[in-house]
């Protein structure tokens, strides 16, 4: 125990935080970069070839002695830069393990500052650049860069890429870094965490062979290329009418004729374009409310129907509720990528489908990254947060199908619909869901926090979900008309401005006048909102803060399922007691229209009359559901199982969760054993409690089973033995400071109680290695797994005190690693075991030794594992394989493959090249050997091998080993067993030492939704 503690005391002070003091309100003055940039496609070599000119304007109070440079291709030059190690802490291996062809790069630069050369040179990371002013730029004055650059594009991982001759042409060319209030902020290219660039104009010439289409940022210069567009305008495929153009890009030609187009934008911070031979056009315009027309366009390779209808939805849309869209054009390109489903650029945005939402969100983004244009790599929730909230207004004002008749126009409020609908059939209540998945772990995040803080999943599950809800929640508060005047008075104010937080603060405060301190203190904490009604009695209710947050919330008066009376309350912590007027309802709930943060709605109701008033009705389903806060939802599905002694089993599972987590957790499953008539089955009940110390959360629970592990059989019947186990235990989940690690550690305390019912009838024991009927193990184990996309890892150190008619202490550790190469699924596993007993004065000693093999039950002396035939010691099911202790593959029962005084072992597996699933194997174990000579007991150090081929038919589940070699001590045991051993040919000496794993314990369904992540 000293060792554990010491140990995790070391682990959690090496955690250190790296924090930064940012100013979060911008200067009234900002910079200036405009662009002359000439580029030429080689769609052979997938290369660019151009030439950039930037006039770049110091609008800042400071004397410029430095520029930094983004250059972003080189994110693609190896697999060490920030891309591809955040790309690998995400669980992304295709970059790493791409060939060289599939990268990119950009270099040919030659810096020149109003025709002068400088010096520049990379940083540590280098796809960022630092220049040296040959004279200071002075505040007010401006000054010409120039550079020729080549860029090789990469196949697409991210955002920019090439799939064959389908070109997506982002992040491609030298970038000025921000210079702003905090200085300059230059950083690396991430997947994750996105960008903040200078505001100018561009005016870019882009050359490739003539039977390209090209869709890119501003307005198109070419009139014969608008004339040319029209004609593939609308243009889609038949079935009778396929062109080879949607099978491959490459068997259509690139014109010898090159044409050379020009696109100009002005107040705009980037630049991006997509080229294809194969694309078609669909064209719309939208007519907005001052007048102005905005053309737009959907660019795709598919047929589509009429998608370009989502590219209009959204500008009429960000239009109405935020301000009118500035520029002329707007488009979408529907492209192979792989950054999430849709990335957003000024005035063109590229999607991985013509879906409606994808759209609407990718353009809406045109207002937050485009026109305000934050920092988005630093805070990005002022960028998707904010459009996701307003995507999903739109899709709560587009909703259709509503519960009762309701059908949702543009009149309909949300609040309409949340009543109406169902959680997951509702946007918000989408992003409900997904929020509950981290925050009722207690693995959210702050909203706050940089990108590159952010987990893969608490970057979908705080950005995309919690944040938006928390704008949701303002609207609802703050009433429609006032929170739509306070966006738009703030998009008027800071549009192309790059807005910092309490740039947005500060308006919003002094807009509306009220206190927000619960609105930073979301943003801010992980605290989770939880009010909940104590009691009502004569139209008044006690509710409870269970939170420290005081969030403003709405009580409703309801009458069964329709809302009579709202109102609004301020927060509080602690209880408070609230008065209603009116007395025709029949119960309160507090969030009906479920608007606010609550993380658990299922006690925010209580009924006026009757008993058990905060009981839910009951609601009986099968197989499964989202949570329904507003049931008591009970699931259940049908199962099966069989085994060699209960013979097959048929019965009910019943549980009450399957996602999100809730606070109490149940599975239970019965079953009629139809071998011995009785009934068997297992169950489990648990309790989560989240903290905010040492441990993330804590695991209270039990758990227990009931089979039969053996039989005796007579003439006239057979007598099943039956094992009973209960299992009480507390999980710890240990906190980390750094989130983003991929080290999760765990202590794992229970007590494991056995009971057998041995036949009265018999008093022989059939089976050499039964223990007594009633057995005690108490079990702790300390567990880190390190969950790399590569060479991940693994240890568990345990320490066992077994009572048994004695007792016995034993202590043993597992120690893994993975060793990735070429490919992702070509790897070497390693596995290290080793063990020792402490004391040893058990009476049934030998069933708790530390085994060699891992055939037959008597390695799973805790009753952990679903095994076939669990006592079985000849035929198949003796063949049968569970991971544990020496872990040498073959079958094996001897008892002097045993021991009560230590072992070490390694296990090896590696692939192959080539498809066949297939693997080598080999096992070595060095143990201390019992052995007994003229009545005197005696320890031996023994040293044994084995080694052969793995048949992989799903890994980890169902495998089948056929060792080949062996060392002579195994040899020996089989002639002990056979006296014909040595006269059996070689077929027959396989297949007695073939085994298989069936790892019947990872096949279940219910743990498998549970770990869902969005």
């Amino acid at each position: 125990m000293r060792f554990f503690l010491v140990l995790l005391t070391f682990i959690f002070t090496s955690f250190t935080f790296a924090q930064t003091s940012n100013k979060t309100r911008q200067g009234n003055w900002q910079q200036k970069t405009d662009y002359l940039i000439s580029v030429r496609l080689d769609d052979v070599h997938h290369t660019l070839s151009a030439f950039e000119k930037i006039i770049y304007t110091n609008h800042s109070p400071d004397e410029l002695n430095v520029l930094y440079f983004h250059l972003w291709p080189n994110a693609y030059k190896n697999s060490e830069t920030p891309f591809a190690n955040e790309l690998l802490e995400n669980g992304k291996s295709d970059f790493y393990f791409s060939d060289e062809e599939s990268k990119g790069w950009i270099d040919s630069l030659d810096f020149k500052i109003n025709g002068q050369k400088v010096k520049w040179y990379l940083l540590d990371s280098i796809d960022i650049c630092k220049i040296e002013l040959p004279t200071p730029l002075k505040p007010g004055k401006s000054i010409t860069i120039s550079t020729p650059f080549k860029v090789k594009i990469p196949a697409v991982f991210s955002r920019m890429g090439h799939e064959n001759q389908l070109y997506c042409i982002s992040q491609w060319y030298p970038k000025p870094a921000v210079y702003d209030i905090n200085g300059w902020n230059y950083f690396p290219y991430l997947d994750q965490g996105e960008f903040y660039s200078e505001f100018g104009k561009f005016d870019v010439s882009i050359t490739v062979p003539k039977n390209y289409i090209v869709a890119a940022t501003g307005d198109l210069q070419n009139e014969e290329e608008k004339v040319w567009l029209k004609e593939r305008t609308n243009l889609k495929f038949t079935k009778n009418n396929r062109t080879n153009t949607e099978k491959n890009d490459q068997s259509i030609n690139s014109s010898n004729e090159f044409k050379t187009l020009r696109f100009v934008q002005d107040s705009v911070h980037d630049f991006a374009w997509f080229c294809d031979k194969r694309f078609m056009v669909e064209q719309s315009a939208v007519i907005l409310k001052s007048g102005k027309k905005v053309n737009t366009s959907l660019y795709h390779i598919k047929p589509s129907e009429n998608s370009v209808q989502w590219v209009d939805t959204a500008i009429a849309f960000y239009s109405r509720f935020l301000g009118e869209y500035p520029y002329n054009n707007a488009s979408a390109v529907v492209t192979p990528l792989k950054a999430g489903g849709g990335m957003e650029y000024p005035t063109i945005t590229n999607v991985e489908s013509a879906n409606s939402d994808i759209i609407v969100h990718e353009v809406g983004h045109n207002w937050f990254y485009g026109i305000l244009a934050n920092n988005e790599r630093q805070y990005p929730w002022m960028d998707e947060s904010l459009n996701t909230y307003y995507e999903n207004r739109n899709a709560y004002l587009k909703q259709v199908p509503l519960h009762n008749g309701l059908r949702a126009g543009f009149k309909t409020t949300s609040k309409e619909a949340s009543i109406n609908a169902k959680l997951d059939e509702t946007p918000f209540g989408i992003l409900q869901l997904t929020y509950n998945l981290s925050a009722r772990k207690n693995a959210d995040q702050p909203i706050n926090i940089p990108s590159t803080s952010f987990t893969d999943d608490n970057y979908g599950e705080i950005i995309y979900a919690k944040a938006p809800l928390l704008f949701h929640y303002l609207q609802d508060y703050l009433g429609d008309s006032l929170f739509d005047a306070m966006m738009q008075s703030y998009y008027e104010k800071w549009k192309f401005r790059h807005p910092l937080p309490d740039d947005f603060f500060d308006h919003v405060k002094s807009f509306t006048g009220k206190d927000l301190n619960w609105v930073n203190a979301f943003f801010s904490t992980t605290e989770k909102s939880d009010y909940k009604i104590v009691s009502a009695k004569n139209n008044q209710i006690i509710i409870k803060n269970k939170s420290s947050i005081a969030a403003p919330f709405p009580v409703s008066l309801m009458k069964n399922d329709s809302v009579l009376e709202t109102k609004w309350f301020n927060g509080f912590n602690g209880k408070k007691t609230f008065s209603f007027n009116r007395s025709n309802g029949n119960k309160f709930r507090i969030d009906a229209y479920e608007t606010t943060l609550d993380i658990y709605r299922n006690n925010n109701t209580i009924r006026t009359r009757g008993l058990f008033k905060k009981l839910e009705p009951v609601s009986f389903k099968l197989l499964g559901d989202l949570e329904n806060p507003y049931k008591t939802q009970v699931f259940f599905s049908p199962i099966a199982g069989a085994n060699l002694y209960n013979k097959t089993m048929a019965g009910l599972a019943f549980y009450n969760c399957i996602i999100p987590q809730k606070k109490f957790e149940y599975t239970l499953a019965p079953m009629y054993s139809f071998g011995t008539n009785d009934i068997v089955g297992y169950a489990n009940f648990e309790r989560h409690l989240s903290s905010d110390g040492v441990f993330n959360q804590i695991h209270l629970g039990v758990n227990g089973s009931r089979f039969a592990y053996n039989y005796y059989p007579n003439p006239f019947y057979i007598y099943p033995f039956t094992y009973n186990k209960i299992s009480p235990f507390v999980k710890f989940d240990l906190n980390k400071k750094d989130k983003r690690s991929l080290i999760d550690q765990s202590l794992h305390l229970r007590s494991v109680f056995l009971f057998f019912n041995k036949n009265i009838n018999n008093s022989d024991d059939p089976s050499n290695h039964t223990p007594s009927n009633n057995i005690r193990i108490d079990e702790l184990s300390y567990n880190l797994e390190n969950k790399k996309a590569i060479n991940k890892n693994s240890f568990t150190a345990t320490i066992q005190n077994i009572n048994d008619n004695g007792n016995a202490i034993k202590i043993f550790s597992v120690f893994k690693q993975t060793v990735n190469y070429e490919k992702p699924k070509k790897k070497l596993d390693l596995r290290f075991f080793g063990g020792i007993f402490l004391s040893k004065t058990n009476s049934d000693q030998e069933f708790y030794e530390f085994k060699t093999i891992g055939n037959t039950g008597t390695v799973d002396y805790l009753f952990d594992h679903a095994l076939i035939g669990r006592s079985e010691t000849n035929g198949m099911f003796s063949q049968q394989l569970i991971e544990k202790d020496g872990n040498i593959h073959l079958p094996i029962t001897n008892s002097n493959s045993h021991t009560n005084s230590w072992i070490v072992s390694s296990n090896l597996v590696t692939t192959i090249p080539g498809p066949i699933p297939i693997r080598l194997f080999a096992d070595i174990v060095y143990f201390n050997s019992l052995s007994t000579l003229n009545s005197q007991i005696f320890y031996t150090p023994t040293f044994q091998y084995v080694a052969g081929v793995k048949l992989v038919i799903v890994e980890d589940i169902f495998e089948i080993n056929v060792p080949l070699f062996n060392s002579q001590y195994f040899e020996d045991f089989y002639q002990s067993i056979s006296p014909n051993y040595k006269d059996e040919n070689s077929f027959q000496h396989l297949a007695r030492k073939i085994t298989f794993t069936l790892n019947l314990n990872k096949m279940n369904p219910i743990k498998a939704v549970k770990n869902i992540s969005f």
